[in-house]
């Protein structure tokens, strides 16, 4: 994804990894980030960010939920909301091909086919690594049924029901990252000159029924779209929200930071690896 990293890269920059706290975070990389925020070195103005609770992600998680197929969320209001909604849907025939088979957590990244919320429709690209992992029908029965399940269950109404609770994780969010200047430190750790300004084009997707870890979207593999200059992750919630009804929160604490440099980081090192995949 990111062709014009720099050659001077070198592999022992590339700390070691390990799951953490329910996130995909790095052990190593706290310290590989503490080192680079102490440096003097200019860092380039502030990453081009948009974050967002993206409708079609957050649908795919709310239908494995209630299908029962998906890694158990925080105790949350936010829970507690997605179960008083849809549960009364919870045998609606869309859900079939989510019960169907196995389904891998990270499969919400299907999410970003289902466009033009809030009449929402799925758009099936010719390639996905999806067809191999599910089969192209069952990938198909999905997209196509949740766009119905969509109309269904008003989940229309869901979104804006909890319009404020999105404008207030998703601020939090990029206004903690920007402050702390994350992401143009990640940029100056590789050396990785962007295309697009000062600053590379992250999309941050914050899912709130995630309590499985965080993984970096690759249009290429998702829907065989061309290579490009932006980053793509999701993630999810703080962890210490303990009661039903207590208020989900989105924080940038040393956790979700290392998660951000991992999920960041398999982006900006792809190129470089696959360049020297043969040598």
């Amino acid at each position: 994804m990111r062709r014009s990293i720099s050659r001077t890269l070198l592999s022992g920059l590339l700390p070691s990894l390990a799951w953490t706290g329910g996130h995909a975070a790095p052990l190593a990389m706290r310290a590989s980030a503490a080192a680079v925020a102490d440096t003097t070195l200019a860092i380039q103005p502030a990453t081009v960010l948009s974050v967002d609770v993206h409708p079609g992600m957050e649908l795919l998680a709310i239908m494995a939920y209630i299908g029962r197929r998906y890694p158990s969320p925080l105790d949350s209001k936010y829970k507690s909301d997605v179960w008083g909604h849809f549960k009364r849907f919870r045998n609606h025939p869309a859900l079939d091909s989510v019960k169907s088979g196995p389904l891998y957590p990270d499969h919400t990244e299907l999410g970003l086919l289902l466009r033009g919320f809030p009449t929402m429709s799925a758009t099936l690209p010719d390639t996905s690594h999806w067809y191999g992992t599910y089969g192209r029908g069952r990938v198909t029965a999905m997209l196509r049924g949740a766009a119905q399940f969509a109309t269904d269950t008003r989940f229309a109404d869901f979104r804006r029901a909890h319009a404020a609770d999105y404008t207030s994780w998703t601020s939090r969010i990029k206004t903690e990252l920007t402050k702390n200047n994350v992401l143009s430190r990640v940029e100056q750790f590789y050396r990785a000159p962007t295309a697009v300004g000062a600053g590379a084009e992250v999309r941050l997707y914050l899912e709130p029924l995630n309590n499985w870890g965080a993984h970096q979207i690759d249009p290429v593999l998702l829907e065989g779209a061309p290579s490009d200059d932006i980053v793509r992750f999701q993630f999810g919630p703080d962890g210490n929200a303990p009661l039903p009804d207590s208020p989900l929160e989105f924080t940038m604490g040393p956790t979700e930071i290392a998660t951000v440099w991992h999920e960041a980081g398999h982006a900006f090192a792809r190129p470089f690896m696959n360049e020297h995949a043969t040598r």
